[in-house]
Formats: C-alpha cells, structure tokens, sequence
C-alpha cells in the first residue's frame, strides 16, 4: 500500500505539486539521512546528500523512472551520493598529500616575493636607522662578506671594535624586526 501511496505521490511531483513533494520529503527524510551516516559518519554531510537528492528530483521528477519503488530509487540515490562523497573526499585527500609533497611553486613563489620585498625593505630601514660608523661595519660584513680582520684593517680599528660595533648592529636590528616576528610565521 505504501508503495502506491508513494508512486502516486511521485506522480503528482512529476506535475509540480509541492505538497506532494513535501509529504515525500517528511515521511522519508530522517531515515534517509540515518542511512547516509551509515557510510559518512557525519550528520551535515549526511543531510545535505538527502538534500541534494531531494532538490534533484524535484527539478528532474518529469524525466525520471522508477523502475522499482520510489524508495528504493530514493536509498539508491542516497547511496551513490554518499560513495561519491566518498570518493570525492579521497581524491581530495590525495591530492592534498600530492600538492604537500609537491607544492604548487607559482602560489608560493608568489607568496615568497612579496614577503621578501617586504622583509627587504624593513631591514634595509632598519640597517639605515643604525649609528654610521655601526652601519658601516656591518654592511661591510654581511653585504660586502669583508671578514671581521678585513673590516678592523680597512676603518683602522681593532677587531674587538669590529666585533662590538657587530653586536650592537644585530641587537639593533633584531629589535627593529621583533614586531614582524609573528607576520613571518603566519605566512
């Protein structure tokens, strides 16, 4: 008797009653959904696919078919969502372990350039806010690659003046960039 009710209810979908489609709608939802948490494990998915399944029939009703009973069309249909979420999930996870594997160099290139330019010009900032004769010790270190016995020859100074004037500089600089610390490590 139920599967006359719900073939006539089916009927009257196919001709755009939307009552019919909400009797169908109730009197099957929740065990369909309970259905799909067989396989995701997971209630809003598991809604959503009952949901998807429902929208469908109401926009395909006229040129759908029911060879058996309309819910056997309707666990069917719930069926294969739920294994093509599945499915979809795996190949989503894969590709996921694929792209951690192998990163997508545009988007990271992209994404280091512009934190280099940034952390660039902070720095060259910083450097050009340091005392002279601190600057000049350190530019001659880091951007020429003078040693510090290369460096104490050329100004005249000990090496124990070089490496003070260098500590003072990293300290300085390290300060300048602290506030970008945490910037650095969200990117």
């Amino acid at each position: 008797m139920d599967a006359i009710t719900d073939n006539l209810l089916f009927s009257k979908i196919s001709k755009g009653d939307k009552n019919a489609f909400d009797v169908l709608f109730r009197k099957y939802y929740t065990q369909l959904v309970r259905f799909s948490m067989g396989y995701l494990h997971d209630g809003p998915a598991s809604e959503e696919i009952v949901q998807d399944v429902f929208v469908r029939i109401w926009e395909n009703a006229p040129r759908i078919e029911i060879e058996t009973s309309v819910l056997a069309y309707l666990y069917r249909s719930v069926r294969n969502q739920a294994l093509n979420q599945i499915k979809h999930g795996h190949v989503k996870q894969k590709f996921g372990q694929q792209q951690m594997a192998n990163p997508d160099t545009t988007a990271d290139d992209f994404e280091e350039k512009v934190n280099v330019a940034f952390f660039r010009k902070l720095l060259a900032l910083a450097v050009g806010s340091l005392p002279e004769k601190c600057r000049e010790i350190f530019e001659m270190s880091k951007f020429e690659g003078l040693t510090y016995d290369e460096i104490a020859e050329y100004l005249q100074v000990s090496v124990k003046t070089v490496e003070n004037q260098m500590g003072i500089a990293l300290r300085k600089l390290r300060e300048a960039m602290l506030p970008y610390e945490k910037h650095v490590y969200e990117t």
